[in-house]
C-alpha cells in the first residue's frame, strides 16, 4: 500500500541532516505513535494534549527508511559496485551502477572516494599539509591562477 504525507525519519539535528533519495519500493519500518502527533508534525514542540482522541490511526505512521530484506541490506557487499569494507563509514550514492559514488572513512585513519564522473570543489580557501603529495594524469592536468609560487626542488 501507498501511504501518502507519513513523515520519514533520516538522520538530523538542529545543525546537521543526512538526507536520501527515497522512491517507490524503497523498504521502509512504519512505526505508530500512540496518539496524534499532527500538531507535533505541524511545529508544536512543547508539551500538549493530542487534538485527537485518535488511537493508531494511518496518520500516525512514521517511515524508517532502511528496512531491507538480507539481500538488499546495505552491509551485503554484493550490493555495490565498488567493494566496501563494514569495518569502515561508506556513504555509497547510485549502488551498483556505472555512476556509483564512494565516499569511505576508513577504520586505518585514512578516507577514500571513488567518483567515476570527477569531484569538483567550490570555497575560498583549498589547504593541503602533507609530507608526501602524488598527482596523475592521464590526459591533462592544468593550472590557472594570477600568482604561483614554488618552494624546495
Amino acid at each position: 500500500a501507498v501511504l501518502f504525507q507519513v513523515p520519514i525519519m533520516f538522520t538530523s539535528t538542529q545543525t546537521t541532516s543526512i538526507t536520501t533519495p527515497v522512491s517507490l519500493g524503497d523498504g521502509v519500518l512504519l512505526i505508530f505513535t500512540e496518539d496524534d502527533p499532527s500538531d507535533y508534525i505541524l511545529g508544536v514542540k512543547e508539551p500538549h494534549d493530542p487534538p485527537t482522541t485518535s488511537y493508531l490511526e494511518p496518520s500516525h505512521a512514521v517511515a524508517l527508511i532502511g528496512y531491507n530484506p538480507f539481500q538488499e541490506s546495505p552491509c551485503n557487499t554484493r550490493n555495490y559496485k565498488n567493494p566496501i569494507d563494514n569495518t569502515s563509514v561508506n556513504i555509497v550514492h547510485n549502488k551498483n551502477t556505472d555512476n556509483e559514488v564512494k565516499f569511505s572513512i576508513n577504520q586505518d585513519g585514512s578516507l577514500s572516494v571513488i567518483a567515476p564522473k570527477g569531484v569538483d570543489y567550490k570555497t575560498t580557501k583549498f589547504s593541503i599539509d602533507c609530507e608526501e603529495f602524488e598527482l596523475n594524469a592521464s590526459t591533462k592536468a592544468s593550472t590557472r591562477s594570477p600568482l604561483i609560487s614554488q618552494n624546495g626542488k
